[in-house]
């Protein structure tokens, strides 16, 4: 009977045929996205994941004993970079204590395996067979805190439209607090309280729909009417000329059929706009300092349309992100209206690619 240590380049054989069990990657991904819950942080995932390293197959084995590796704390800090050898045995300890891995510890405390004829068949070290146990348990937790969280993104939003209607009333001091309190992470129902402690502060005109411009009765198609962002002289714009309608969320979300395709069932209201919107932001390569600074000066909720147009047209914007800056620099000057271009997406047209 031979004894083996794990090295970097070591393998855990088993003498049984492995029962196919969970993805192990799959399985780090879902405990990464729960990671608070299981008071886990950044570092102590990383040790996990290079335990895991040492598991030769990619499927977490269910067989008690099958899952152990061996490797010494020098060959796990030198898999993580460095990290000194305090830190690691902290992360480990706290892995233990999170209940993802637990020890089988040899009488001398040290990880080795005894093999027979190149199969083991008693291992020491950490036995990630709890993982594979509760894979899923965190699963379900991975989707439950992912929509927390997307439902948190939502509330934020809302808070912000609200914060441009607290501008447009004047109101500096609720202004001012909300700088303060969204720097912080917020709960769902510390969201939930700010957004009830604004709702009487909002006159009531303003939290139903977008008043835009009505369009005039024009010989040229709606595709041209678009590009009044580069010549506001021409399409003659002013909205006490040509009066005001509202812009309904059916008639935006039926023009959308691209972003609705890429996002089933999710756009139901107008807080959704704002939400998906968000996550077309970095998908379309928009930086995040142009993104804030276009919600300011279109508002937020414009400003989620004008990325909804963007991504609708995108074989005809070469520089999205310039794009969107673009039309807040317009709106700045007074010549932008966002109607023409949610009425240009019902021809789709072959248009020169702007930049």
């Amino acid at each position: 009977m031979k004894m083996t240590s794990q090295s970097d380049f070591g393998r855990s054989d088993n003498c049984v045929q492995m029962q196919a069990g969970p993805d192990k990657w799959a399985v780090l991904q879902a405990l990464s996205d729960c990671a608070e819950t299981y008071g886990l942080n950044n570092r102590s995932l990383g040790v996990l994941k290079a335990l895991m390293t040492f598991l030769p197959q990619r499927t977490l084995p269910l067989q008690p004993g099958a899952a152990i590796v061996y490797p010494s704390n020098r060959t796990l800090s030198h898999r993580l970079s460095g990290m000194p050898e305090s830190t690691l045995r902290r992360h480990l300890a706290q892995l233990v204590r999170a209940g993802v891995v637990s020890r089988s510890d040899s009488p001398n405390r040290k990880r080795y395996a005894r093999k027979v004829g190149g199969n083991n068949e008693i291992a020491f070290g950490f036995d990630l067979a709890p993982l594979a146990a509760q894979a899923g348990a965190i699963e379900t937790t991975a989707l439950r805190t992912n929509e927390t969280r997307e439902r948190c993104a939502v509330l934020r939003d809302r808070i912000l439209v609200m914060r441009h209607h607290l501008q447009d009333q004047a109101l500096e001091e609720p202004i001012a607090d909300l700088t303060k309190i969204l720097r912080r992470k917020l709960s769902e129902s510390n969201l939930l309280e700010i957004i009830q402690r604004l709702e009487p502060l909002i006159e009531p005109v303003q939290n139903t729909a977008i008043a835009v411009p009505a369009p005039a009765e024009m010989s040229a198609p709606d595709s041209q009417n678009e590009r009044h962002i580069q010549d506001s002289n021409k399409s003659n714009l002013d909205s006490e000329e040509r009066g005001t309608s509202d812009l309904s969320f059916h008639d935006l979300v039926a023009h959308c059929k691209e972003t609705n395709a890429l996002f089933p069932d999710q756009l139901k209201s107008w807080p959704d706009v704002l939400s998906v919107a968000r996550r077309l932001v970095p998908m379309l390569g928009i930086d995040q300092p142009v993104w804030v600074q276009t919600m300011d000066r279109l508002g937020p909720l414009q400003a989620a349309i004008a990325v909804f147009c963007i991504h609708e047209k995108m074989g005809a914007i070469r520089n999205p992100g310039g794009y969107l800056r673009h039309l807040g620099q317009q709106n700045l000057l007074g010549r932008f209206n966002i109607m023409p271009m949610v009425r240009a997406l019902r021809y789709r047209p072959s248009v020169q690619i702007v930049s």
